[in-house]
């Protein structure tokens, strides 16, 4: 078996797909496979959506982790609380009419 490192550097999924469909073709159990119109093609598919999802999901959660680049509100509210800082609810209107 060749001891070829996948690139893990890229977060696009063309890259992903190119990286893992590399890295088969050097493993000399599974070389004279065809890649390209094969059943491996779906894996090879099925692993690059996964690394592709999972690598944003991860990213958006460091994301939310920190004030500076946190998006969601609840986000922020949670991180302002342990700095003592109250975000203001919102609130409905009120009206005092006096019919009379």
């Amino acid at each position: 078996m060749a001891n070829t490192p996948v690139n893990i550097g890229s977060i696009d999924f063309n890259d992903i797909k190119t990286n893992l469909t590399n890295y088969l073709k050097n493993q000399d159990n599974i070389k004279d496979f065809n890649f390209q119109g094969s059943i491996i093609q779906t894996i090879i598919n099925l692993l690059s959506y996964n690394t592709f999802y999972y690598a944003f999901y991860s990213n958006m959660l460091a994301n939310e982790m920190f004030l500076d680049t946190a998006q969601r509100e609840e986000s922020i509210i949670s991180l302002l609380k342990p700095l003592g800082i109250t975000v203001p609810k919102k609130k409905a209107s009120t009206a005092l009419i006096d019919i009379g």
